[in-house]
């Protein structure tokens, strides 16, 4: 048997997950950010915003997966 995960269970609902994507494919630019990339943290302060959850980066990082986002790095100057 496995033991109990510590920390709240999160409740990500449907119309915060639409509303996450579109923040997300608006740009960090759009969000205020000074370059339009998302960093972890970045996309961590938004789903606080967003959900009143505080999410690990790690955390953040499983939830970008879940929704189809990768790790990409940016190009060209200024990158």
């Amino acid at each position: 048997r496995k033991a109990a995960r510590a920390g709240r269970p999160a409740r990500f609902e449907p119309a915060q997950r639409a509303a996450l994507m579109a923040s997300l494919k608006a740009g960090a630019l759009a969000a205020g950010y000074g370059t339009d990339v998302w960093t972890l943290k970045r996309v961590g302060r938004l789903l606080r915003e967003q959900t009143g959850i505080r999410y690990s980066e790690s955390g953040v990082w499983h939830v970008l997966s879940r929704l189809g986002f990768s790790c990409q790095r940016p190009r060209g100057p200024g990158a």
